[in-house]
């Protein structure tokens, strides 16, 4: 079902989607997946890393637009629940992807750091919501 994603033009730079790289990440975690008028527009989850400490991870579509603000409630009250197992949340954004940082950020995500050619080669930022 997955594989039905378009990602969004901002994280089309970023490591492909293929059957194995998104079962691995499904089956590390608690999975959700995003459908508008039928058609698949993100997924998203997390992977717990180890006791107080899980890693957010999605792919939006390019579509995705309408869908935004459902899914940035249901995410924000999502992470609400997590923080009660997981009081560090950590999520990645490529370095140019201007409305990955935005709704990091919005979603209460605090930047860290820069991670120097963490993914095919590419500078990433690093964010954590911490509680």
């Amino acid at each position: 079902m997955a594989l039905e994603l378009e990602p969004h033009a901002g994280q089309a730079n970023q490591a492909p989607l293929t059957a194995t790289s998104l079962y691995d990440l499904a089956a590390s975690g608690p999975a959700w997946a995003v459908r508008l008028d039928g058609k698949l527009v993100a997924v998203g989850g997390h992977c717990p890393a180890w006791s107080g400490r899980t890693v957010a991870w999605g792919y939006l579509g390019q579509d995705c637009g309408p869908a935004l603000p459902v899914m940035t409630k249901f995410v924000l009250r999502h992470m609400r629940h997590l923080e009660v197992e997981f009081p560090r949340i950590e999520a990645y954004a490529e370095r140019n992807h201007a409305a990955g940082h935005r709704w990091l950020r919005l979603l209460g995500f605090k930047r860290e750091g820069v991670m120097r050619k963490f993914c095919m080669g590419r500078d990433y930022l690093m964010y954590a919501r911490v509680v």
